[in-house]
């Protein structure tokens, strides 16, 4: 991809729920997430992030091999001559 797409696409797309025109919309939206959460059932909380977590254990691992897979893409020749059309 020679372009990225903005935050509305992203939203249109369903990978954003909303999407803020200022830091000051966004910090108000944070603060009402977090006052609804702390109003959560801690132990309901508990179990929740158990669950969502499931199976990461070894992402330490993971995470390091995949970032050797990355570093190695990115030292490709393929990419640095994509990347030098970049430079033009």
């Amino acid at each position: 991809a020679t372009s990225w797409k903005n935050a509305y696409w992203a939203k249109e797309k369903g990978l954003y729920a909303k999407v803020f025109e200022t830091l000051k919309e966004l910090d108000k939206e944070v603060d009402l997430l977090a006052q609804k959460l702390a109003s959560y059932n801690p132990d309901a909380l508990s179990e929740m992030k158990k669950a969502l977590w499931k199976g990461t254990e070894n992402w330490n691992t993971l995470l390091a091999q995949r970032a050797a897979v990355s570093g190695e893409l990115v030292l490709s020749d393929f990419t640095k001559k994509a990347l030098t059309k970049f430079k033009k």
